[in-house]
């Protein structure tokens, strides 16, 4: 009987084995193709042009300039400014040329989908903080595509919105009963926003989420995103870094309902008391984390830390039920399999491995992915149910006999 249970247990083993290893031959085939057949599509910048002939005042007024101008201030990517400049002017020269037949919905859907062709054939989707270091690499995520688009209607004379949600950026154009079509700049074809950024917005946020913002409390995140970036640069002194801090505080009193600038202050106050304190577990630590909590109730660090440091079992399941296993943190996954009986261990791993390996080896659209992950992880499954059906049929069922000749 043990010989048999011994047996049993090897060959699930290496069915499991069989099963992880598919998955990511699957995913390593899947990202590849994803990866060179997009790259294949980008057109890249290689008209020659001289440096001294690319300055600002090439560029239309609108967002993506006063970025740019803040960046400057800051001295951010100097070296890039010619690169980024001429990216930027080539990208006008090209949607000038896109108009739309009409100002109706149908006309500006047809437009939508003129111009996110023209913007996925000249940028990569990928995670970006910098708008001169992205359009010199040709790399924008959901937040400055966006600019992009916005700036390209203006010219237009078409007036596009930018909507924050939590984790993301899009675009809208309102008829005259209000919001009409909200654009997902980070799709590989054109698409209106998923659902999903429409449920759960926290309640201390809802003022601020999915509500078109103006041009100044854009520039008031792309302010605080450049103060967040000084404050902890290694290349920087400390009294420089302490400005920028300070900066950034500032900033977030001013606007006090913008959880993104509350969250940057709120971390930087983490940080310097963490130099202060071996662990997590300090009073003013908590206070802030569950303040983080409260802005974005699936922050993994603001779960991991509150989740641990609490005794009242219902509040634990208060925190563990916002958990969204696709941003989980892989150092934590076990922590959020013991807790959470609605995560295994292996899906907890195996989705967080896979979601920042992905974005860690895939520059083109990592936010694919969330779409294929359960046909990959499916198919990777059914791959070793087939290897411990073949190992189980070959060891346990007696082979046929010949018959006597």
């Amino acid at each position: 009987m043990r010989k048999i249970v011994v047996k049993f247990g090897g060959i699930v083993l290496w069915s499991s084995v069989v099963s992880v290893l598919s998955f990511y031959a699957l995913y390593a085939c899947y990202a590849g193709w994803l990866y060179y057949t997009h790259d294949a599509n980008i057109h890249w910048e290689t008209t020659p042009y001289s440096k001294d002939s690319q300055t600002i005042d090439k560029l239309p007024d609108g967002l993506a300039k006063s970025i740019i101008e803040l960046e400057m201030a800051h001295n951010l990517h100097t070296e890039q400014e010619g690169a980024a400049i001429h990216v930027l002017s080539s990208w006008f020269e090209e949607v000038q040329a896109i108009k739309p037949a009409s100002q109706d919905r149908a006309g500006m859907l047809a437009y939508m989908k003129q111009v996110h062709h023209a913007l996925n054939s000249r940028f990569n989707y990928t995670a970006s903080t910098d708008l001169i270091d992205g359009l010199a690499t040709q790399t924008l995520d959901c937040d400055l595509r966006t600019i992009l688009v916005i700036d390209a209607a203006a010219e237009q004379g078409i007036s596009l919105r930018y909507v924050p949600s939590p984790r993301h950026a899009f675009a809208a154009w309102s008829n005259n009963d209000g919001m009409d079509i909200y654009w997902e700049t980070t799709s590989s074809s054109f698409a209106q926003v998923s659902a999903r950024h429409f449920d759960d917005i926290p309640d201390a946020t809802s003022d601020y989420y999915l509500k078109p913002l103006s041009d100044n409390r854009i520039l008031s995140y792309f302010e605080g995103l450049i103060y967040r970036q000084r404050a902890s640069s290694d290349e920087l002194t400390e009294a420089e870094k302490a400005q920028a801090q300070q900066a950034l505080y500032a900033l977030a009193d001013t606007h006090a309902d913008d959880p993104y600038l509350q969250i940057w202050a709120l971390k930087l106050k983490i940080e310097e008391e963490k130099k202060k304190e071996k662990d997590a577990s300090g009073e003013a630590l908590l206070t802030w984390y569950q303040a983080i909590f409260d802005f974005w109730p699936s922050n993994t660090e603001a779960i991991f830390v509150l989740a641990t440091n609490t005794d009242d079992e219902a509040q634990k399941k208060v925190y563990l039920e916002h958990l969204d296993t696709k941003y989980m943190d892989p150092d934590n996954a076990g922590f959020f399999a013991e807790l959470s009986p609605h995560i295994s261990f292996a899906h907890a791993v195996g989705y967080s491995l896979s979601y920042y390996g992905w974005n860690r080896a895939n520059p083109t659209k990592s936010g694919d992915f969330y779409e294929q992950y359960r046909f990959l992880t499916a198919a990777s499954f059914l791959i070793g149910l087939a290897c411990l059906a073949f190992l189980l049929v070959r060891t346990y069922l007696p082979p046929k006999k010949k018959p006597l000749e």
